[in-house]
């Protein structure tokens, strides 16, 4: 149980556990993983797991949901680990923002802080691996909900 394990206290984690608890979590995902089966890692505090994901299981299809803001690459920069990071969230196969202003943000990020290349189609070319950069605005459509009211 996540929740019990000695890198939290009080709710909250210690200094650098969040890299832990991404490998646990890695791990974790890794030992149920079936062939076939679609990854989905959603947040903010679990970007380094596609790339640890992908070491144990090179094929396996992983996306990446990002559900807050991702910053301009002016501010990412400034980040103390902004590469490993990046280097984290581009393990995925396909990497989703919910505007298309994130989406352009962390490809510029990628451009700019690790001097990856963009693909004819978008996507972030690391060492062969592409991953797919995209937008899914998720909320309520709450025209539909009236009408549905």
């Amino acid at each position: 149980d996540l929740a019990s394990h000695p890198l939290m206290t009080n709710g909250s984690l210690q200094e650098r556990g969040t890299e832990e608890l991404d490998r646990l979590f890695a791990r974790r995902v890794a030992g149920v993983n079936r062939r076939g089966d679609l990854i989905w890692i959603h947040d903010y505090h679990l970007l380094l797991v596609p790339s640890l994901l992908r070491q144990s299981l090179p094929d396996a299809a992983v996306g990446l949901f990002v559900h807050t803001p991702f910053p301009s690459s002016e501010v990412f920069r400034c980040l103390p680990r902004r590469k490993e990071i990046l280097d984290g969230m581009l393990g995925a196969n396909l990497i989703c923002f919910q505007t298309y202003s994130y989406s352009r943000h962390f490809t510029s990020s990628c451009i700019r802080v690790c001097g990856y290349e963009v693909t004819s189609r978008g996507g972030i070319d690391v060492q062969g691996h592409v991953a797919a950069i995209g937008y899914c605005p998720v909320g309520v459509d709450a025209e539909r909900v009236a009408k549905d009211t």
